[in-house]
């Protein structure tokens, strides 16, 4: 195990401490980063509770937005997989991440959106409702869930973000 584990391991700790006596403040996720022996690829191990629906980002938004750049990786590469009502939906892809730019782009699928992208998107108020699981340490989305209209059905879009990997 790298040298860095124990660290992250007691930062999602005390993150998931002053979530829950801050009120709970729809704690969206508790799940900590695991280094696979050798490498510095990261996956979720556990994440838990469901968040809750909301229309704007709230303190556990911030405090994942706040792991990302201070932990995350300007370049990474993370699997992908974007869920909608387009051609391509559901089928994982590996976006390749260099300097904060995507380098990959496929045809013929939903947009891949970087982690700064789907950030952005959370904090720019465009879409009706979204859903957010963050990994604490690094704070990237798990998964996230935007709902652009309340009242359209099928306009919904979902990114699970998997086998995170800094470059």
């Amino acid at each position: 195990m790298p040298s860095f584990a124990p660290r992250y391991w007691l930062l999602s700790v005390v993150t998931a401490l002053v979530l829950v006596s801050a009120g709970g403040l729809g704690v969206v996720a508790i799940a900590r980063a695991s280094a696979r022996q050798g490498s510095q690829s990261f996956t979720p191990d556990r994440v838990q509770p469901t968040p809750t629906p909301r229309a704007t980002p709230g303190a556990p938004d911030q405090t994942a937005l706040d792991n990302w750049r201070r932990y995350g990786g300007i370049s990474y590469e993370v699997t992908e997989t974007v869920t909608c009502r387009c051609p391509g939906s559901g089928r994982p892809v590996t976006l390749v991440v260099l300097q904060r730019k995507a380098a990959l782009q496929p045809a013929g699928r939903p947009p891949l959106l970087s982690i700064d992208a789907l950030f952005d998107r959370v904090y720019s108020h465009r879409d009706a409702r979204f859903t957010a699981t963050y990994d604490l340490d690094l704070g990237y989305p798990v998964r996230i869930q935007f709902d652009p209209r309340l009242n359209v059905t099928g306009d919904e879009v979902t990114y699970e973000l998997t086998s995170y990997q800094p470059k």
